[in-house]
């Protein structure tokens, strides 16, 4: 009989694993002893003082062990390949729709018998998409050879609990470039031994795994880009392969990465969401090679961490947004800021930096400092004596302000414009913002406040300036503002797609 052990299952709506099979004293007949997922047993793995299994899932006082029998209402899941024939091979006496349910009605798929057909034959398959489909793993009489083209597996929510099964399917996957196993019940220690590279390998959601674990993976498969966000990693207590290029630690609980330092050809990071992370100390000769970082909703409050920034050589793209630092700014001046202190970068929170922009940003960074000093009745020469002013005040100049001046010619360029989104432009706006924008910002650097807004990365753009009662389309990415005549209480409008 096959051993059940170590089988992830679903029964009744509770999900659990199974951690001992076999007889129980006092009892006739053989039993499952199990561990609960998402909710309460009857003990921790013991009955009569005898103990049969530990619970290991949760770290919890609370008793998370049951027995139960072998029922045939116990769903055990599906091995891959009948879930790949369950997903792409529909019923041949099946009538298929000439048009879909979309989100504005029905839209029409003339196509739709060609796209299955097509999909029916596994050899022509580059992506096998098969996230929660309950598989468990691979059984061996199973022959993957008719994937062989497949480059992307996607596997996440799945009943998976073995690294090994993960090895069996890469082993018949050679062409395999990206494998997504997250939110899998995998659990350490896991038993790693050799499999076929993969070039980008995502185990997000998988706080069950240590870290240790994930870097014996990453390392088993030489793997060049990492994610594994989303599972309460605190402690980076192990080196991960000198191949990684990219890594991504979305929303743990991370609060020092100095031991990522050494990663020589590492050139994204994406510490984002990790909000104990307060922080940045960058020493001598470490992230050589960054050239992409993102600190977003991180708990940075100093301008002294932002500075530290300009110890990496080679960093061109920084995303800073939600973090405390700059959460009561204005944006033209978190902007301002960020571009004055940080000369090197090319990109900032998603929008490039052109050199006209630098130059305003620059000078409107000045002018904000010499206005703080005045109202402190400090000299303006003060400002020579920070490092940081005197090399833009060499650059640019005094900014000719005085106490009683309230706008020069910079802050003239910029305007005070409402930003909507709407699903067409008859329609009233469904959500909107007040910004400042300087008037010679590109087109293209306005999207990354709309895809925050309209929260989509496909969207039209409109403008309608006070002397027009039209609107005009922002079709043109590097066009300045300007150009579309925006003033003062300006509309732009995101249409999402």
């Amino acid at each position: 009989m096959e051993s059940l052990v170590g089988r992830w299952f679903v029964i009744d709506g509770d999900a659990g694993i199974v951690r001992y099979q076999g007889p129980v004293d006092g009892t006739s007949g053989e039993w499952l002893g199990v561990e609960w997922a998402d909710r309460l047993g009857k003990h921790f793995g013991s009955k009569n003082n005898k103990q049969y299994f530990k619970c290991s899932l949760h770290n919890t006082q609370e008793p998370r062990g049951s027995f139960i029998r072998n029922v045939q209402r116990i769903n055990w899941g599906q091995s891959l390949l009948s879930a790949a024939r369950s997903r792409y091979i529909l019923d041949t006496n099946l009538l298929l729709p000439t048009a879909i349910d979309g989100h504005r009605g029905k839209i029409e798929a003339p196509r739709l018998e060609t796209i299955i057909n097509f999909q029916k034959d596994f050899g022509k398959l580059t992506v096998l998409g098969l996230d929660n489909q309950e598989i468990y793993g691979h059984l061996e009489s199973d022959d993957l050879s008719e994937f062989r083209k497949v480059t992307t597996l996607l596997l996440a929510q799945n009943f998976i609990t073995r690294w090994e099964e993960v090895e069996r399917i890469l082993l018949q996957l050679p062409k395999l470039h990206t494998l997504d196993v997250s939110a899998n019940p995998l659990s350490s220690p896991l038993e790693i031994t050799h499999a076929s590279p993969v070039q980008l390998l995502r185990l997000d959601n998988s706080p069950l795994i240590c870290w240790q674990d994930v870097c014996r993976i990453a390392s088993s498969l030489q793997v060049h880009s990492l994610s594994y966000g989303w599972s309460q990693l605190s402690l980076l207590d192990a080196q991960l392969p000198s191949t990684i290029e990219e890594l991504k630690l979305e929303c743990n609980l991370i609060t020092d990465i100095s031991s990522l330092g050494q990663l020589e050809n590492l050139r994204a990071l994406d510490i984002s969401g990790n909000h104990s992370f307060t922080r940045l100390e960058i020493s001598s000769n470490s992230f050589s090679n960054l050239e992409s970082l993102d600190i977003s909703q991180t708990g940075i409050r100093s301008w002294s961490d932002i500075k530290e920034l300009n110890k990496l050589p080679s960093l061109q793209s920084l995303k800073a947004t939600e973090i405390p630092l700059l959460q009561d700014l204005p944006e033209d001046t978190v902007r301002s800021h960020l571009i004055a202190y940080l000369p090197n970068v090319q990109k900032l929170d998603g929008s490039l930096i052109s050199q006209t922009e630098r130059v305003e940003m620059e000078r409107y960074f000045l002018l904000l400092l010499a206005r703080d000093a005045l109202a402190a009745s400090k000299d303006l020469k003060d400002m020579h004596e920070c490092p940081w002013t005197h090399r833009l005040l060499q650059k640019h100049g005094m900014p000719a302000v005085s106490q009683s001046s309230q706008s020069n010619r910079l802050e003239a360029r910029l305007v005070q414009v409402i930003i909507q989104v709407a699903q067409d432009l008859e329609k009233e706006p469904t959500a909107l913002v007040e910004r400042k924008l300087i008037r010679t910002m590109l087109v293209r650097q306005l999207r990354p406040i709309g895809m925050r807004l309209a929260k989509t990365r496909s969207f039209a753009m409109f403008i309608q300036p006070t002397h027009l009662d039209s609107w005009l389309p922002l079709d043109i990415d590097n066009r300045e503002l300007s150009f579309y005549g925006i003033d003062d209480n300006s509309l732009i409008r995101c249409i999402p797609n």
